[in-house]
């Protein structure tokens, strides 16, 4: 780490010297402006203007030996980590063709740009500072929002609409916000535009991941409503403690839009009172196979939504 020492300037003002490489780098010369944000215990320092557009990033994937699961990590991690051009090559790439192209139209602005027997070009058009994390939570909020609607409706044997569309679809936002996130991390004119801190940041990443959590549990009760055999009163019971869940769930997010932090910790207290629902209803059931795996996702969801209720107060 370099170090600058600070220079009295006048009665009232301090200077300090900017490195040569750092002006060059954004091509900053005298008289020109830059901002000087304070976070926590630092100050940032960032061109007011991006005078010199940045090098686009590349990353080089083989696919020899992958499996499609191991290649999609790779994608994603290139995505989330703002790769602009995925170069995607090898000996064994018709084979998985359809698996990658599914991988790459799963992700937020990533388009294939060519693509032949050996090789698969895909380019980022995404402008991060256009994106809005809040917007973006919002929206995977109303997809949450329209699965726990759709998976009641599942066990009380209406038609519903495919729900593992709608848990990708929260998927690709939340690699988004990830993105988002990890973006302005690294750029502060990004964070600028974002106008949102490292805690903030780091808030948000957290929150989505949990978001994410909560649609994974609500798609896979959405699986299992349907096959149950439940008397009328497991029946009842069970669409008690789920409306209790998605009460929890509307009620954390009305604490998170507003930042009402005394409605999260209210939201919080009713959790211990879920828990023993689930635990009474389990107590009373014959057990199966299938009473374990819901017992365990309504686990899985209440929890998940705690975490979001704690992340709304903290």
């Amino acid at each position: 780490m370099e170090t600058r020492k600070i220079i009295a300037f006048g009665k009232s003002s301090y200077v300090l010297s900017l490195p040569r490489d750092w002006m060059d780098k954004h091509s900053l010369n005298k008289g020109d402006i830059i901002y000087v944000s304070e976070e926590l215990n630092k100050l940032t320092l960032s061109p007011a203007s991006a005078k010199v557009e940045k090098d686009p990033v590349e990353i080089k994937i083989n696919t020899d030996g992958k499996s499609l699961e191991f290649l999609k990590r790779e994608i994603i991690s290139s995505y989330i980590n703002n790769v602009n051009v995925l170069y995607i090559s090898g000996s064994d790439i018709k084979k998985k063709a359809k698996g990658i192209r599914h991988i790459l139209h799963g992700l937020v602005a990533l388009e294939i740009m060519q693509e032949s027997g050996d090789k698969i070009i895909a380019k980022d058009f995404l402008n991060m500072k256009d994106i809005s994390i809040v917007n973006l939570v919002r929206k995977i909020d109303i997809i949450i929002r329209s699965m726990v609607i759709d998976t009641k409706n599942s066990f009380l044997g209406k038609e519903t609409e495919n729900l593992d569309q709608r848990d990708d679809d929260v998927n690709r936002l939340v690699f988004l916000v990830f993105r988002a996130v990890k973006s302005a991390m690294t750029d502060p004119s990004v964070m600028k535009n974002m106008k949102m801190d490292l805690v903030a940041l780091m808030s948000s990443w957290n929150f989505a991941f949990n978001l994410e959590k909560t649609a994974d549990s609500i798609k896979r009760l959405s699986r299992i409503f349907p096959l149950l055999d439940l008397k009328k009163r497991g029946k009842d019971d069970l669409i008690s403690i789920y409306s209790k869940i998605e009460k929890n769930y509307l009620d954390t997010m009305k604490a998170y839009y507003g930042k009402d932090k005394m409605l999260a910790y209210t939201v919080s207290d009713e959790r211990k009172d879920v828990m023993k629902a689930i635990d009474a209803f389990f107590e009373s059931e014959e057990k199966q196979g299938i009473i374990y795996d819901l017992v365990g996702q309504l686990r899985a969801l209440m929890s998940s939504v705690h975490s979001l209720t704690r992340i709304s107060y903290g």
